[in-house]
């Protein structure tokens, strides 16, 4: 009995020590001094997620000819499934005639008053292909060096941007603030 006693006075005192010792927490020390900082990184361009432009320069020897159409097949990566299925692509050519002129595919060239070559593309997951097919099928001309520029674009970036003429590339570049 003075065993149970002496643990349950043992018990009692280890409790109230216990309590007394754990108090509220205490007042908050001074803030310690900041750190350094890190090294300064290169400024990223400002874009725009929804909307990515493609540059590609195609040379002279990089055309293939089949029958009376010269085409050319460039990897874009950001031809995805989502804007197969509900965005959009365009493409522009740079004018070899004006400077500084992005011209609207399809885009028809006239040689002469009864000659003309018609450029126009297609485009599938992850890729173009850019063609110009001449109405002479009998002498198809190399299409020589060009400068295209591919344009894609989310549905949710032409949701948002009813008012835009997206054959129009300096409008498209402009609301989406794209680079030359």
């Amino acid at each position: 009995m003075k065993t149970i006693k002496r643990i349950t006075i043992l018990v009692l005192i280890s409790s109230i020590i216990t309590t007394i010792s754990c108090t509220k927490e205490g007042k908050q020390g001074e803030p310690g001094p900041a750190g350094k900082n890190g090294i300064n990184g290169t400024n990223g361009t400002n874009g725009n997620a929804n909307v990515k432009s493609y540059t590609i320069n195609v040379a002279s020897g990089n055309w293939t000819l089949s029958g009376n159409t010269y085409y050319f097949d460039a990897s874009i990566s950001g031809i995805t499934s989502d804007i197969i299925n509900s965005g959009s692509v365009q493409i522009f050519m740079r004018s070899t005639t004006s400077t500084g002129v992005w011209l609207t595919m399809p885009w028809i060239e006239y040689i002469n008053s009864s000659t003309f070559s018609t450029y126009n593309f297609n485009h599938s997951l992850g890729s173009v292909r850019i063609f110009k097919t001449d109405s002479d099928i009998t002498a198809p001309s190399n299409p020589g060096v060009r400068e295209f520029k591919v344009i894609v674009i989310s549905s949710s970036a032409r949701l948002s941007n009813p008012n835009i003429d997206y054959n129009n590339y300096y409008e498209v570049k402009g609301a989406f603030n794209l680079k030359d």
